[in-house]
């Protein structure tokens, strides 16, 4: 008996170790990751920007970036990794590191999301997928061209109205071609806000199974028009949260928000 109970102290110290080791794992892993997503976002006279990464695990497969090309033209992307955990945020990293290579040597969005899908099809083997949005801004010229890859429409307000933004393809990595993509664009009017968004957010169920969906991001769009990115952004986190409730996350959650000073104000 005597060393039976030793065994099976000995098996049980040793799998408690290992648990420490993955533990410990996943928090360098974790660290590692809040290195990729962009904290000091850009506030400059013609653009305030705001951002919420919340992860389903330590670690997650979604991803926001805001990426300045000078002369006051940045790229805005979300994008969204199929599946969760390690696997899905291995495949986000390395399609992090693609994008920012893809948008220093070429210039056309249209080449640039080719680009994208050849190298994610090549790496996840046709298994995992990601839905993406990509956009170039043109502060100067007031302009968005954009590609949806399959992603949820990001929401553009303007005065009056909120425009969707639908245009694209379907979502990287599905096939080794794309077998459609569509350019869309849209003018930037004075004050306009820019919320883009990964399914993790409207998909949240309360306690009643109930889902937020785009509705009250919506309305914080609306009841905020004036306001700064930074307070659209703390609207919506804080609708969502109350919506949540004790509810745990159901998913990875990115969220950046984007509001486009009046240039004549500057």
């Amino acid at each position: 008996n005597l060393v039976v109970v030793a065994m099976e102290n000995r098996r049980l110290a040793a799998r408690q170790l290992q648990q420490e080791r993955d533990k410990r794992e996943w928090e360098l892993a974790a660290q590692m990751q809040q290195m990729l997503v962009p904290h000091d976002l850009p506030d400059t006279p013609l653009l305030g920007a705001a951002g919420w990464y919340q992860p389903h695990q330590l670690v997650g497969g979604d991803y926001y970036d805001l990426i300045p090309l000078g002369e006051d033209r940045y790229v805005v992307c979300v994008a969204d990794v199929s599946g969760k955990g390690i696997a899905a945020a291995m495949l986000m990293s390395n399609f992090h590191a693609t994008l920012r290579a893809s948008l220093s040597r070429i210039g056309d969005l249209e080449e640039v999301v080719h680009h994208l899908n050849e190298r994610v099809f090549a790496n996840a083997r046709g298994e995992r997928f990601i839905t993406l949005f990509l956009g170039h801004v043109d502060l100067r010229a007031r302009r968005i061209r954009f590609v949806n890859a399959g992603h949820n429409d990001p929401m553009l307000r303007v005065p009056g109205k909120t425009i969707l933004l639908h245009d694209g393809c379907i979502a990287l990595g599905m096939m080794p071609k794309l077998p459609f993509l569509r350019i869309g664009e849209v003018e930037l009017t004075p004050c306009c806000v820019l919320v883009c968004y990964t399914d993790g957010l409207v998909e949240q169920e309360d306690a009643h199974g109930r889902a937020f969906e785009t509705q009250p991001v919506e309305e914080a769009m609306t009841l905020l028009a004036q306001a700064q990115a930074t307070e659209i952004n703390a609207a919506i986190m804080s609708a969502f949260e109350s919506h949540r409730g004790s509810e745990p996350y159901l998913d990875d959650i990115a969220l950046l928000t984007c509001r486009f000073k009046d240039p004549t104000k500057v």
